[in-house]
């Protein structure tokens, strides 16, 4: 079942130049699944035989496949495997109707649900969770099993917010906001604190991101930022301090010293969740271009923050610390499947800096405008020391999805 990561390669062939057996080849795959979970009620099943038959080299069992729900990461693996396939079904069709196979085995565990302390306790996962939430001995927890065994459910844990924050990411809908409200309800961990560590996933602070998001972390950007620098100093540190090989021949070895950090700034400059670590595609609200230099990224003196998604609304702003002209191409979506509709910007009203005899110095009145823009494309021309506010109106999947350039055509621009 974990195969269905493997759509991604399929899917990415496919953002190039839209050969359409690319796309077959993936949703059939990603079809069949859906079929054999709706009929194991539900249940995503994690292993099917050479004629189709889901158990059939499992004595009948749709339980104890490879990484499955009998592994022990169990929920944490197949989870992941069913939101990448799910969220490249989206990028293929712009339609959502593919998104039960990342809701089912998550509304399958939570139909186990359990209110629990002890978080530290629990099996191989608990010792990380309860480092993550902070959690001492008494916080309570909203905990589900994460495996599946001839005996039954096992072995549960807090429920992992990222599939949840992806469903509610791409869908908007009611129902993946309420899965979400349902975990924090439960929760007695403080969902805006930013805490000091770092997995091999990039990920693992969807908390406090989504509070800020929801208008109640407002100084979630500093704390983060300061927690990433955290990151890629204590990282730096351990590299100095290893050896030039572990002896063991460790495979983790890598991962535990890599100095590069990205989960923090996927968040503030794109506005969307870390890429999913079990092979998912790198998603953005709105995707950042260097028209000068022709490439994905910030120019240099840039800085870029997603303040606010709401709906089809997204804020950003936008910063030009130098004393250059820089040209800042935004896309909405990572792949041009949104539609910028309408671009309302801000900046300072004339009389700034103001008379040089004077010792006062002015106030910076905003000013304001509006444009209609109908395109997936917003260049954005920032001239030196300047900064600008964004209120961007998008109709999302308008297009359809496709590898980006950067190349400036300064058709639109702001």
């Amino acid at each position: 079942m974990v195969n269905l990561a493997a759509t991604t390669l399929a899917v990415n062939a496919w953002l190039y130049d839209h050969e359409p057996a690319f796309a077959e080849w993936a949703l059939e795959y990603i079809d069949a699944w859906r079929e054999r979970a709706a009929a194991n009620r539900g249940a995503l099943p994690d292993n099917v035989g050479p004629t189709g038959a889901v158990g059939e080299l499992h004595g009948g069992a749709w339980w104890g496949g490879h990484y499955g729900w009998t592994w022990p990461h169990g929920l944490h693996s197949i989870g992941a495997a069913a939101t990448v396939a799910s969220l490249n079904a989206v990028v293929l069709t712009g339609e959502l109707d593919r998104l039960d196979l990342a809701r089912d085995p998550l509304d399958t565990v939570l139909g186990h649900a359990e209110v629990s302390d002890r978080i530290a306790e629990r099996g191989n996962l608990g010792p990380g969770w309860a480092e993550k939430l902070g959690a001492t001995p008494d916080t309570r927890e909203l905990l589900v099993p994460y495996r599946h065994g001839p005996d039954g459910w096992f072995d549960f844990h807090p429920v992992p917010l990222s599939p949840l924050l992806w469903l509610g990411w791409v869908s908007d809908a009611e129902t993946d906001r309420d899965r979400v409200a349902r975990v924090h309800a439960a929760s007695e961990s403080d969902w805006s604190a930013v805490r000091w560590f770092r997995d091999k996933e990039e990920q693992g602070h969807e908390a406090p991101w989504h509070e800020y998001l929801e208008g109640r972390n407002i100084d979630y950007p500093e704390r983060a930022l300061e927690m990433a620098i955290g990151q890629v100093l204590r990282q730096r540190a351990l590299i100095a301090e290893a050896p030039d090989a572990p002896e063991d021949g460790d495979i983790h070895f890598w991962q535990r010293l890599n100095p590069v950090v990205t989960e923090v700034l996927t968040q503030l400059v794109t506005g969307a969740p870390p890429a999913v670590y079990y092979g998912g595609l790198t998603f953005a609200r709105l995707a950042v271009g260097d028209a000068d230099r022709s490439r994905p990224g910030l120019p240099p003196g840039v800085a870029m923050l997603v303040s606010g998604i709401r709906g089809d609304d997204v804020t950003a702003e936008l910063v030009n610390t130098g004393d250059t002209e820089r040209v800042v191409v935004l896309t909405a979506g990572a792949f041009g499947e949104d539609t910028i509709d309408e671009v309302t910007y801000s900046g300072a009203a004339p009389g700034y800096p103001g008379d040089p005899h004077s010792y006062a110095i002015p106030p910076t009145v905003p000013s304001s405008s509006t444009h209609r823009i109908g395109s997936s494309r917003l260049e954005v021309v920032l001239p030196p020391r300047t900064r600008i506010a964004l209120q961007l109106t998008i109709t999302r999947r308008a297009n359809v999805a496709a590898h980006q350039t950067y190349i400036p055509t300064k058709q639109e621009k702001a």
